[in-house]
């Protein structure tokens, strides 16, 4: 703005000082050169480039703890009788979906919120969901059936001779309504996500007509209430409860860029310890022994977590917290997360093949920490080398067709 107006007057006294020799293709030519100049600066989008490094920190972290879950999940198995703790430690991987989820709805509905809660193009939103979900998805789905018939044996090879949910779900990604894939446990949260993409514009459209909070508040209610009569007709994992989760993930994009004011750095920090210990508290007291009944229930005092928590990240830039999450190391890790939510199973189930189920279960379980996360982390990135990254620029390109009225490059 100074510029403008030290600019100004001197290209005022330049036209005068033209006009006034006489020279009269200036007096025609300033005119348009001034009506082009406005034209172009209300054509021009305004683009604000916002990217949240510390996003990709918390993605290193969940997907972190599904490793660490299902390490112990292929070591004991979920029908063994185990200790509690080791219960507990298999638990812990079923928080990294709804945390996923929750971060969707962040980064999809921020740049929604500009344009009313409205989509620029929704099938340019699909295409550019597909470009960076599928073609990861159902190469690490061919790797997983591959290790699983020839190698691991979880896969018998007759299942291909008739149509089978095992092979048929993954493949129309709709197995959630068969429950878990056995091959590859992790594939079964990709059907609920594709279907809470497609459920998007109603989503925003409840966004639009109702105020944000009461429009989180009812997609987390009529996800539960579905969720219950999902389970008393026998199809648990169809994770209706996921829908309310996506919404909350859209009310924290609303409140951080709607411009309310936040609490102070120190009031957040002590809603943030306040939520987690009682969060902590209520997971081992209530779902200590049920917890897989009360998954749903956690799931949505999880998000009820993670709000002060964002909150005090964006207030707080400079805190130990915010600094971890974009260390180089969590910044990798975040980067190949999807990765290596895709491909952890097959590595940690080559991996345990190796080594005598006649150990102790306590063995095995250091076994698959001390080299199942690491060699799952190496192949993750070899994997988003060669399958992940090559399609976002596709994305991208998708991207850039439309002009929104903000411009975010938030990862997915």
């Amino acid at each position: 703005q100074a510029s403008k107006k030290l600019l100004k007057p001197c290209v005022c006294r330049f036209l005068e000082k033209r006009v006034a020799s006489a020279d009269n293709r200036y007096m025609a030519i300033a005119p348009t050169l001034f009506s082009l100049t406005i034209q172009q600066e209300q054509v021009r989008p305004k683009t604000v480039r916002a990217h949240f490094a510390f996003l990709d920190g918390i993605r290193g972290v969940l997907a972190l703890a599904v490793v660490l879950s299902h390490s112990t999940n292929l070591t004991t198995g979920m029908a063994t009788p185990t200790p509690d703790w080791m219960r507990l430690l298999q638990a812990l991987g079923a928080f990294g979906v709804p945390g996923f989820i929750f971060l969707s709805g962040f980064c999809l509905g921020l740049p929604t919120i500009k344009q009313g809660f409205k989509l620029s193009s929704f099938p340019n939103f699909l295409r550019r969901r597909a470009c960076r979900i599928f073609p990861a998805y159902y190469m690490a789905l061919v790797c997983a059936v591959i290790v699983a018939t020839y190698f691991t044996h979880t896969f018998p090879k007759n299942w291909f001779t008739a149509p089978n949910p095992n092979i048929t779900g993954p493949l129309l990604l709709i197995q959630d309504a068969y429950g878990s894939v056995p091959y590859d446990g992790p594939l079964w949260s990709m059907a609920p996500e594709l279907h809470i993409y497609l459920c998007f514009p109603l989503i925003l459209w409840l966004f639009r007509n109702w105020e944000a909070g009461k429009a989180a508040i009812a997609w987390v209610i009529v996800g539960c209430i579905a969720q219950h009569f999902a389970e008393i007709w026998g199809y648990r994992s169809l994770s209706f409860y996921l829908y309310g989760i996506f919404a909350v993930g859209v009310y924290a994009a609303w409140h951080l860029v709607s411009g309310l004011t936040l609490p102070s750095v120190d009031n957040l920090k002590k809603m943030s310890a306040g939520a987690c210990l009682l969060f902590a508290a209520l997971t081992l007291e209530v779902g200590y022994r049920h917890f897989w009944d009360m998954l749903p229930v956690l799931s949505v005092l999880e998000c009820l977590v993670l709000l002060p928590v964002f909150g005090l990240l964006f207030q707080h830039p400079l805190g130990s917290l915010r600094k971890f999450l974009e260390s180089p190391l969590m910044q990798f890790l975040g980067q190949v997360s999807y990765s290596l939510y895709l491909t952890h199973w097959i590595v940690l189930s080559l991996i345990l093949m190796l080594f005598p189920t006649s150990w102790p279960v306590y063995l095995r379980c250091a076994v698959g920490l001390l080299f199942g996360i690491p060699a799952s982390v190496l192949f993750a990135a070899l994997f988003y080398r060669l399958f992940e990254h090559p399609y976002l620029s596709e994305r991208r390109n998708i991207s850039n067709r439309d002009i929104p009225s903000i411009k975010h490059t938030i990862p997915p």
